[in-house]
This record gives C-alpha cells, structure tokens and sequence, in this order.
C-alpha cells in the first residue's frame, strides 16, 4: 500500500476544519480547492462556490498518511448530513509528549474527551477526544515505546549488537507498574 488516508465530509466547515488540523500538526494544507475551482461550477448554485470540493493534509509517514476532506454537496450526496460518529481517526504518535500536545490541541475551543489519556490495561496510554468539529479520534502510545528507543540508541552508540531488549525474559530489570499487563504475566 503506497498511502492511506481518511476522508471526511463537513457540512460546511471544511475549510476551518483543515486549517485548525494544519495548525495542530504543524503541516502546510496540501491540496486546496473549492467547488468554484472544478469545471462543474457553472452546474452549481453560486452559495456552493466557495465550499470545499478536496483538500488534503499529510499528517505523517511523509506522504504516506492523509487526511482528506470536503465539504458536503447536497448536488452529490441526496442523503441527509450526519456528522462522523461511524469515523474515528486512530493515532499513534511517536512520543508520549507528542500524544498530549494533539490530543490537548484538538480538545481545545470546543472539544470534548470522551476517554482522558491513561495506562490501559493492554499497556499503551489511550484515550479518545471529539474535536470542535464533530470528528472522533482516539491516540494510543505503547508506554514501552521511549524505554526501547533509548535501548536501542543506547546499544547504536556503545557498538553493542546485542540482541537483549528491555522487558524480555531474563532480564534482572525489576517489576515495572508502567509495564505492559501481557509481558507481567509472562514473567
């Protein structure tokens, strides 16, 4: 698979929508047009000119992952709108402090946690959010992560091929609460 993206449709707002999820993740808006942009908008109501027909926004693994959206065409789309509780964006950011500045960023002016941020008993720190917009999201950070990567950079720098990480049997690393529940059992 070259990419994956999530599309989500507004019922107006798309352009505000893209501009708050450009800010929070700190990317430039990637395509960006209008219904008066298209060919078709001699076919359009003039009020549908200015709404969202596609934008993008790479949001991670270069351009490997994009969320998409537009805003809704009654022209189009003849159902009724529903604003996104079938859709939840799920993200697994690449540090703990990364996973509580989006989900303290998308909470912000309007949004509402459905699940606060915790150790779950799977062992990742997970929660879930409804922005301001309406779109459901859920982040989960596996609390191992930052312990492995300092292993493994530690190990790159010392010349070390050791084979050993963090948490696997053998190791005289002492009972860790932050621990995932699975690896305690195994013990």
């Amino acid at each position: 698979m070259k990419s994956t993206g999530i599309y989500l449709t507004f019922d107006g707002n798309c352009a505000d929508a893209f501009a708050h999820y450009s800010t929070v993740f700190q990317k430039k808006l990637g395509t960006n047009m209008t219904n008066g942009d298209s060919p078709m908008k001699d076919k359009m109501p003039k009020e549908l000119h200015d709404k969202i027909m596609h934008c993008s926004l790479d949001i991670g693994m270069g351009d490997k992952f994009q969320l998409m959206g537009s805003d809704r065409n009654p022209m189009m789309h003849k159902e009724p709108f529903q604003l996104g509780n079938n859709t939840q964006i799920s993200l697994t950011p690449h540090t703990k402090q990364e996973t509580d500045r989006l989900f303290q960023e998308l909470t912000s002016g309007g949004g509402k946690v459905l699940m606060p941020l915790a150790k779950q008993f799977w062992g990742s720190y997970f929660g879930s959010l409804v922005d301001k917009f309406g779109i459901q999201w859920m982040f989960e950070f596996p609390l191992n992560a930052d312990d492995n990567n300092k292993e493994e950079t530690k190990q790159q720098d010392d010349g070390s091929n050791s084979k050993h990480k963090l948490g696997e049997e053998g190791d005289d690393k002492k009972d860790n609460e932050d621990e995932p529940v699975a690896k305690k059992a195994k013990k």
